[in-house]
């Protein structure tokens, strides 16, 4: 069916049509007062019908505005931990690059990249090896104190009995005699010495050093702090317990003494 066909048989239609949207288009266009009050009235209504398609799409824009923010939140989160991490880390490496100017021992420092805390075993990772010219049997400690000794060596990294490891035993003087024990550890922080004769005066809260009579450590460093004694009729030598010094469970480096 051709257009004019078609407009013909609706030409009624067509003419009502067209007569609205020119009698809208005369009317709007007008500016007489009356004119401006229906158009401002208009206005309002349409405003009122399209409140809920604003309020959704407000809704909409809150609702990503939020996503974005929390994501922005999480992001400077991470950052945050990040810094304080590098803040304690810098903290920790000026206290060591401190201690081993003031310290007499040639020392190496060393990052700890693994730990192996099995009941039956405690050794660490550290990334040094034969490439920094060390060996088995050198002695590991921190600023505090010892914290084991070298017992495998690699090209890159190398192996550490820690202090607590059950089979770990030290050579140790005690007391102002300097009278010579063996340190074993005990459980969580603590220690004992054994071979120390009962009739040694020793003071609660006194340090223990390494006695230098071996290979591995010089002489004088500390080991642990005295927190009690015991004496027993039925033993030849005291109950000495003690504390470790070195930072065995919150530590990122540590020194490899090369003496």
């Amino acid at each position: 069916m051709s257009l004019i066909r078609l407009a013909y048989l609706y030409r009624e239609v067509l003419a009502l049509v067209i007569t609205t949207v020119t009698s809208l288009f005369i009317f709007f266009t007008n500016s007489a007062p009356a004119v401006r009050a229906v158009q401002a009235d208009l206005a309002g209504i349409t405003n009122i019908i399209f409140a809920p398609q604003r309020w959704y799409r407000n809704i909409l824009s809150v609702k990503e505005e939020n996503r974005t923010l929390q994501e922005t939140v999480v992001q400077l989160t991470l950052l945050n931990a990040k810094l304080m991490q590098y803040r304690t880390e810098n903290e920790k490496l000026r206290q060591m690059l401190k201690f081993a100017k003031e310290s007499r021992l040639d020392l190496l420092p060393a990052r700890i990249i693994n730990q192996n805390l099995m009941a039956s075993v405690h050794t660490l990772m550290i990334d040094v090896g034969k490439n920094s010219g060390l060996h088995a049997d050198m002695g590991v400690m921190d600023v505090h104190g010892i914290i084991g000794k070298i017992i495998s060596v690699g090209e890159k990294a190398s192996e550490v009995q820690m202090i607590t490891d059950k089979n770990y035993k030290i050579s140790v003087r005690v007391g102002d005699s300097r009278e010579l024990g063996i340190f074993s550890f005990d459980q969580g922080l603590l220690g004992k010495i054994d071979g120390i004769r009962k009739t040694l005066a020793l003071k609660t809260g006194a340090i223990v050093y390494t006695s230098g009579i071996s290979d591995i450590y010089p002489a004088d460093i500390p080991v642990a702090r005295i927190v009690s004694t015991r004496q027993d009729e039925n033993k030849a030598f005291q109950d000495i317990s003690v504390e470790l010094l070195a930072d065995i469970h919150n530590f990122d480096f540590v020194f490899v003494i090369k003496k």
